[in-house]
C-alpha cells in the first residue's frame, strides 16, 4: 500500500502520528454511588493516516445515561463536547498531545464561538448541513486567519459550497454513503483543491488499498477502531453563577474585578475556567494558577464564549423556556431604560434576575440574599423601586397585558415595539444558549 507523509495543518503544525496516544479509561460501569446526572461522558474515535498512524480523534456527543432523554441540537451537543473535554475530563487526557476534531453546527460558527478554541488543539469539522451563507464564509475566512484548521464533515458537492473548499484542509467523505462511482467522482472534483481526503466509514480493512490509491490521507471508521466511551466525574456549576456571569458580560460597563469577583463565588466555575486555559494554551510555559490571570488571558470575548458554552451545557434541556422569557425581559428592560433615561445595564440585570425563580426553583429573596446585590438593585427586584424598578414594573405589566397598570406607570413609549425587539434578540440568543 502507498504510503505518504501527513499534512501539514494550517498553523505549520503537522498531524504527526509519532506521538504516543493518550491512555484515557473508556466508560464501564458507572462507580458506586454516582448519578448519571454526576456523570460526563464524551466519545472519541480514532483518525489515522495513510501509514495507519494515530493523528487525531473525533470527539462525539453522547448521553450520560439511558434515563437522558432530553432533546439536544447541534449547539448545545458541540458545547457538551467542549465542556467535557476542556472541563470535566480535561482534553490531555482525552487526546494527548495528539488534535481533536470537533463537529461545528451553524449557529456555533456564526455567532464566532470557534475563536475561542485552542488553534493547536481543535480541528472545526463544519456540518454537512450548514448553509453557507456569508456570514458562515466571513467567520470561516476570519477564524482560517486565526490559524485555525478546516474540515468539512460528510462533504457532497453543492451549489455554494466552493467558499468553503478554498478556506478548508481537510475534507471527509462518507465511503459508506457513496457508491463507489460517487466516490470517485467527488475525488476527482476535489483535486483541484489544496485540500487532504479523510475517508470515514471505513467498514472493511479491505476498502483501504483502494482508499490509499485514490489520494485518501486520513481513514477512520469501524475497520479501523469503534467509538469508545470515556467517562469522567461532571464538574457541576452554579446556575445561579453562570446567569449572573452571563449579565455581567453583557454590560458594556462592567468591571474587571467585579467579573473576577462573581467568578470566585463558585469554586467549580473557577476550577473549569483554569481547566480551560491550562489545557487550551499549551503554549504557555507554565500552567496558569491564578484566576485573575486566567481571565486576563481568555479576554471578554473568550470569557463570554466560554460561560455560553457552560449555559447550554448546564442549563439545557431543563429551564429554556424560563430562560428565554428572562432574556425577552431583560432586553426589554434594557430598551425602557433607554428611552427613560435609568441606567440600562442595570435594567437589563434586573430583568434577568428577575426571572431566576422560575429557572432556580428558589424565592426571589433567597436569590437576591445570595447574589449579595447593591441596595438599588436589590430594591428593584424586591420592591420594584427607583427607577430601575419603575422599568422592571413597567415590563411586567406588559407581559401580563395590563393596559391600565401600564397607565398608572406612565409606561415609556412604544413598548410593544421593545417587546418585539426583545423576542427578536433572545430568539437569536437561544439559539446559542439551550438550542430552541
Amino acid at each position: 500500500m502507498r504510503g505518504q507523509g501527513p499534512p501539514a495543518c494550517a498553523d505549520g503544525h503537522e498531524m504527526d502520528g509519532s506521538r504516543v496516544a493518550p491512555h484515557a479509561a473508556p466508560a464501564g460501569p458507572e462507580p458506586p454511588g454516582a448519578s448519571p446526572a454526576a456523570q460526563a461522558v464524551v466519545a472519541r474515535q480514532a483518525i489515522y493516516d495513510a501509514h495507519f498512524r494515530l493523528v487525531a480523534y473525533e470527539l462525539l456527543f453522547r448521553r450520560a445515561s439511558a434515563a437522558d432523554v432530553e432533546p439536544y441540537d447541534g449547539d448545545v451537543a458541540t458545547s457538551r463536547v467542549l465542556t467535557t473535554a476542556f472541563v470535566d475530563i480535561g482534553v490531555d487526557q482525552l487526546v494527548g498531545d495528539l488534535r481533536a476534531f470537533v463537529n461545528v453546527p451553524y449557529q456555533f460558527l456564526a455567532d464566532g464561538y470557534c475563536s475561542s478554541l485552542p488553534k493547536d488543539r481543535v480541528v472545526l469539522e463544519i456540518l454537512e448541513d450548514v448553509v453557507v451563507d456569508d456570514r458562515v464564509v466571513e467567520v470561516a475566512r476570519r477564524l482560517v486567519d486565526e490559524g485555525h484548521t478546516l474540515a468539512l464533515d460528510d462533504f457532497v458537492f453543492r451549489d455554494g459550497v466552493e467558499p468553503l473548499l478554498e478556506l478548508a484542509r481537510i475534507v471527509k467523505l462518507d465511503v459508506l454513503a457513496l457508491s463507489p462511482d460517487e466516490l470517485a467522482r467527488h475525488v476527482e472534483a476535489l483535486r483541484p483543491y489544496a485540500v487532504k481526503l479523510l475517508a470515514e466509514k471505513v467498514e472493511s480493512r479491505d476498502q483501504l488499498p483502494g482508499l490509499l490509491d485514490m489520494g485518501f490521507e486520513y481513514f477512520q471508521g469501524y475497520a479501523l477502531q469503534r467509538p469508545t466511551l470515556v467517562r469522567g466525574a461532571h464538574a457541576s456549576a452554579n446556575r445561579l453563577v453562570l446567569l449572573q456571569l452571563l449579565a455581567d458580560l453583557h454590560d458594556p460597563s462592567i468591571e474587571f474585578a467585579t467579573t473576577v469577583d462573581t467568578v470566585a463565588r463558585d469554586p467549580s466555575i473557577a476550577y473549569a475556567l483554569l481547566r480551560i486555559i491550562n489545557s487550551a494554551h499549551l503554549s504557555l510555559s507554565s500552567h496558569v494558577t491564578s484566576l485573575h490571570q486566567a481571565l486576563v488571558l481568555l479576554g471578554v470575548d473568550g470569557l463570554r464564549s466560554w460561560t455560553t458554552m457552560m449555559v447550554m451545557s448546564r442549563l439545557a434541556g431543563g429551564s429554556s423556556e424560563c430562560v428565554s422569557t428572562g432574556l425577552v425581559r431583560a432586553k426589554m428592560c434594557e430598551i425602557s431604560a433607554q428611552r427613560v433615561g435609568a441606567d440600562a445595564a442595570a435594567s437589563f440585570t434586573a430583568g434577568l434576575l428577575s426571572a431566576l425563580p422560575d429557572v432556580l426553583g428558589q424565592p426571589l429573596g433567597e436569590i437576591v440574599e445570595q447574589l449579595a446585590l447593591g441596595d438599588e438593585l436589590s430594591d428593584a427586584l424586591l420592591n420594584c423601586g427607583g427607577a430601575i424598578g419603575r422599568v422592571l414594573e413597567c415590563t411586567l405589566a406588559y407581559e401580563l397585558d395590563d393596559p391600565s397598570r401600564l397607565a398608572e406607570l406612565d409606561a415609556p413609549p412604544a413598548m410593544a415595539d421593545a417587546f418585539f425587539e426583545a423576542v427578536r434578540w433572545s430568539t437569536d440568543l437561544m439559539d446559542v444558549l439551550a438550542g430552541t
